[in-house]
């Protein structure tokens, strides 16, 4: 009887303790004067394009300096009445805590804060959901099913020609590939809204070395709902999305600490 309320009182213990490390409060500085980011848009933009990534890995915390769920974070955000701010670390880990938006504060910070809050909270939820079934055939007419692609991770880039932003990332795309060049467990592939003419003709001078799909904006509207471009989606090998992003950075991040190391032959 005594063994058995020994053990109840430690499994009560355990569960008080691990309760209390979600409760527990982080007091890390702020890497930024958080009135000096809000003063106006061009120096919030810069910030956030340059300091905040949503996509990436990181510690949430509310505006008590507590531990939130990502989803939660991200959900605050949306309200258009919270900036996301860096903390300082004495650690590897990046922590983002949110703040309350100045009363003062040009408006389009929070229809930027809003709107970029909006893109990363869908994307978050896509996560670990099944990619629906898909027949492509890419300009050089090789095939890409749902069933021949299974225990393959894939890369995917949607895209248009007439995106400024995804014809910008060429370079490094074609230099990503280049280095995966013998991770066979890796395919680079691309849906583009445009024709397969319209296709050869524009990447005669503006190469990718992704495989190109065609004629791909009914599969992203209605099958995938993307809106946003460029948009990459990376897939497990068992066809399930394992994360969406906005950026080459964030690709790139996706690739080396998500997925590394991959079978190599």
């Amino acid at each position: 009887m005594h063994r058995f309320l020994t053990s109840i009182i430690t499994i009560i213990l355990v569960s008080f303790s691990l309760l209390s490390c979600n409760d527990k409060t982080i007091s890390l500085k702020p890497k930024t004067d958080t009135d000096l980011l809000q003063k106006d848009f061009i120096t919030w933009w810069n910030y956030q394009s340059n300091a905040i990534r949503l996509a990436g890995n990181f510690i949430p915390l509310d505006q008590d300096s507590k531990r939130i769920s990502k989803e939660e974070f991200l959900k605050t955000l949306t309200s258009g009445n919270y900036i996301p701010v860096e903390l300082e670390s004495k650690d590897d880990l990046i922590y983002y805590k949110i703040f309350k938006i100045n009363k003062n504060a040009p408006i389009s910070i929070n229809q930027t804060i809003t709107s970029h809050a909006i893109t990363e909270l869908k994307f978050f939820k896509m996560e670990g959901a099944e990619f629906p079934n898909f027949k492509w055939t890419d300009l050089q007419n090789n095939n890409y099913t749902s069933k021949n692609t299974k225990g393959k991770i894939l890369v995917i880039k949607c895209w248009f020609i007439n995106c400024y932003a995804c014809i910008k990332e060429f370079p490094d795309l074609n230099e990503l590939v280049e280095n995966y060049k013998d991770h066979a467990d890796i395919k680079f592939i691309s849906l583009a809204l445009d024709t397969e003419d319209e296709l050869k003709e524009f990447l005669i001078k503006r190469p990718l070395s992704y495989s190109v799909i065609p004629d791909q904006e009914d599969f992203l509207k209605y099958d995938l709902k993307i809106t946003y471009y460029p948009t990459h989606i990376i897939l497990g090998k068992d066809g399930k999305v394992l994360k969406v992003v906005t950026n080459f950075d964030d690709l790139e991040d996706v690739l080396k600490y998500d997925l590394e190391p991959t079978n190599k032959n």
